[in-house]
Formats: C-alpha cells, sequence, structure tokens
C-alpha cells in the first residue's frame, strides 16, 4: 500500500485535477445557433433584453446597441427557475466574456457594465424594460475614458438591477498611458474576466481584468468583508448612452472548487 500511495502523489496533478478538483461549467455559450431563445445550458443560454430593437444575432455574435437615452441591457439566467449556481466556501466563480466594442465608448461614467446576480424569483422571462428588483451580487463598470474599472457590490435591496448599488469596494482604477490608448478600442476582440471568491468566513475576494487579444491584462482587485452571496444565477450586460454597441462573441463561466 506504501508503494502504491507513492505513486499516486507522484501523478498527483493528473487523476485529482480531472477529478475531484475538476471545474463545474456553468455556461460555454458561442451563439454558434445564430440565436438567443434557447435554454440549453452550458451550451446555450436564453438571452432577454430591456427592448428587441437593441439586439441583433450577427455572425455568431450577440450584437447590443445603447439607446439615445437611457440605458439598454441584456440578461441571461444561468440555472433554471427556482434553482441557482452554488458557490461553496474556498471556490472561485469565474466569468469570462469575449466581446468586441463597435464605435466610441463616449463620456458616460458607467459605459459597459457586467453583473454577477442571484435575482431568485425575480427574473425575467421575456423582453422587456431594464431589469429591477430584489438582488445580491457584484457589478463591474468599464469605461477607459471615465472612471477606468470599478467594483461594486449590490446587496438585496430592491430597483433596477444595474443601479442602487453599494460604494465601490475600492475606488475606481483609471487606464493610463498604453492601457487607456488599448483599452476597449473600437472594432478590437477583448476578454473581460471577473472572479469572485468566497471565503469560509463569508468574507472574499474580488477581481476584474479586460485586455485586447494576447496582451496585458488592466487588473482591479478588491477585498470584500461579507457576506459573499453563496448562490449565483443571473448575467447582466448593460450599455449606458453614449456607447454604441458591443459585439458578444462569447461567454465562459465556471464554479472551481477550492484548491
Amino acid at each position: 500500500m506504501k508503494q502504491i500511495f507513492g505513486v499516486l502523489i507522484m501523478g498527483l496533478c493528473l487523476p485529482l485535477c480531472m477529478a475531484a478538483q475538476s471545474s463545474l461549467f456553468v455556461a460555454q455559450e458561442t451563439f454558434a445557433d445564430g440565436e438567443r431563445q434557447t435554454f440549453a445550458p452550458p451550451g446555450s443560454l436564453a438571452w432577454r433584453v430591456s427592448s428587441a430593437s437593441a439586439v441583433q444575432m450577427q455572425d455568431r455574435t450577440l450584437v447590443l446597441t445603447a439607446p439615445a437615452k437611457g440605458v439598454a441591457t441584456a440578461v441571461a439566467h444561468l440555472a433554471a427557475p427556482g434553482e441557482a449556481v452554488a458557490l461553496p466556501a474556498g471556490a472561485r466563480l469565474v466569468a469570462k466574456l469575449r466581446l468586441q466594442v463597435r464605435g466610441p465608448i463616449g463620456g458616460a461614467v458607467n459605459g459597459l457594465r457586467v453583473g454577477l446576480l442571484h435575482v431568485g424569483a425575480q427574473r425575467m422571462a421575456r423582453d422587456g424594460a431594464v431589469p429591477s428588483g430584489v438582488a445580491e451580487g457584484y457589478v463591474v463598470t468599464v469605461n477607459p475614458e471615465n472612471g477606468g474599472i470599478a467594483l461594486r457590490k449590490r446587496t438585496t435591496q430592491g430597483g433596477a438591477w444595474i443601479a442602487a448599488l453599494a460604494s465601490g469596494l475600492y475606488p475606481a482604477l483609471p487606464f493610463e498611458g498604453r492601457a487607456k490608448r488599448s483599452a476597449l478600442r473600437d472594432g478590437e476582440t477583448h476578454e473581460l474576466e471577473i472572479v469572485v471568491q468566497r471565503r469560509a468566513d463569508g468574507s472574499g475576494r474580488l477581481s476584474a481584468s479586460i485586455a485586447p487579444a494576447m496582451r496585458s491584462r488592466h487588473m482591479h482587485v478588491a477585498l470584500d468583508g461579507g457576506p459573499v452571496p453563496a448562490q449565483f444565477d443571473t448575467l447582466l450586460i448593460a450599455l449606458q448612452t453614449g456607447l454604441s454597441s458591443v459585439a458578444l462573441e462569447g461567454v465562459e463561466i465556471r464554479v472551481e472548487p477550492e484548491a
């Protein structure tokens, strides 16, 4: 038995990482089917928008366009009604979005917003108004021209899911120099990554980073004294007036167990 155990330790990274330590993929949306109505996760999510005129499906991308005034939103629920994605103590929720900004981002402070939320019964069953109701979680705002990257927490208050947020967990991290010139450059694909880690004591570590393909990342990290939500069920994308449109090329969301 001792000899067998020794052999297992030498090969630890392969069998354990592929079994007990493997990630749970919640979403692997590539829009390969060319539509936004089918809910069959992880390969296909159903997307609900604030206005049907604000969204188009083009060449395996979901294109969301900001209105002349106000905000455009796209919402995808990650689990069936009455269910949610569990985030156990020690685990990390990792969301990666491949997206392309089309047109000037403008001076709107909020710019592009991406939220990971738990909304429970406050689901969007169809296209309609900007979603609202009791929800908790986190919203990341990105705007190279005004505000940089900000990490914000939403507690269980009501109101629009993109509004009524607590103050930033840390002051916004501005883009400077080369990062400012390259971040969300018109027509260039970027990867936005959001990570929520829930610790055993209920506190958490958050990070948000964005980078053009194959370039260095601009990252913002914050600590949340808690409580960090133990469940998530919704991905929210919002565009403020002044940002022409964003083409979403793919979404990957996974839960990584405690190392």
